[in-house]
């Protein structure tokens, strides 16, 4: 284990920091924050970030999509710091992008068991308080009739199989509307506001949901 140093430039050394009147050993060179950590990735360019099938998206594209989709869910779906955006699909892409720009807003992320029912689902979303959920078209079909009883400001599904109900979007659609070349947005993001809940997997009970801060150290 390295030993606190306050010199040199190695992203290793050690320092005492004070988080919440508890001191802590914290890496001099680790980003503040989740968001930070994202934006670092803008160094690595047109290098591959993510292949899916036939699919190939650059680190690039990714960053210009994550803060589109980060500036169009402040202005059009109201998330806030702290707001909760449900995450309930298998390994797409835009799984990983609702995840960035929710993180890019300092908003909290919840990732639901792609494997729940409807009814477990549904839980999830309103045991959680989230106000957006970003689902598949498979997850949707499992809520779809279940979702007039849990309060949210939004739903976005990707990569649907049918028909939507009133009011939901389609992936489609709201990438084409995203704005290009925008910025993340700023936000300040302290290292214990929370960053995410995941949940436990409810085999004696109900699921509980554990939250996870947005500090990297």
């Amino acid at each position: 284990m390295p030993e606190y140093s306050a010199a040199g430039d190695d992203p290793f050394w050690l320092e005492p920091r004070m988080v919440n009147g508890v001191e802590i050993r914290a890496f001099t060179g680790a980003p503040d924050s989740l968001r930070d950590l994202f934006a670092g990735s803008a160094e690595f360019g047109d290098r591959d970030f993510l292949v899916f099938e036939q699919e190939r998206i650059t680190y690039r594209e990714h960053l210009d999509e994550v803060a589109g989709l980060a500036v169009r869910m402040r202005d059009v779906y109201g998330v806030r710091p702290g707001t909760r955006v449900a995450i309930a699909m298998r390994n797409y892409p835009e799984w990983v992008t609702a995840f960035w720009a929710t993180q890019a807003l300092a908003a909290v992320s919840v990732p639901l068991n792609a494997w729940w029912t409807g009814p477990e689902l549904v839980f999830g979303l309103s045991d959680s308080g989230a106000t957006v959920a970003v689902l598949d078209g498979e997850r949707y079909a499992r809520v779809a009739d279940l979702l007039s009883g849990v309060a949210r400001d939004a739903v976005v599904v990707t990569r649907p199989d049918g028909d939507l109900a009133p009011g939901v979007e389609n992936w489609a659609a709201v990438r084409a509307a995203l704005p290009r070349g925008v910025a993340l947005p700023e936000v300040a993001i302290a290292p214990d506001d929370p960053a995410t809940i995941l949940y436990t997997s409810g085999t004696t009970g109900r699921p509980k949901g554990l939250s996870g801060r947005s500090a990297t150290t």
